[in-house]
């Protein structure tokens, strides 16, 4: 009886620290991509009339 509860808390123990590191990996990633656009809005801002040019040109090739 008592191994089959010290089964379950390792069991449950187990899930925690699973849970945890989906947590972690997750907020990695929301932090990874959080900032790959502020990357992005810091290029938009110090070059504007670049980027506004990069968009036309964009357009231009997408449309044929």
């Amino acid at each position: 009886m008592i191994s089959s509860f010290i089964e379950l808390y390792k069991k449950n123990i187990k899930e925690k620290i699973d849970e945890i590191k989906f947590s972690v990996i997750t907020e990695k990633n929301n932090l990874d991509d959080y900032q790959e656009a502020s990357e992005f809005q810091n290029f938009r801002i110090k070059f504007p009339r670049l980027f506004n040019f990069l968009i036309q040109l964009f357009k231009k090739i997408s449309l044929g």
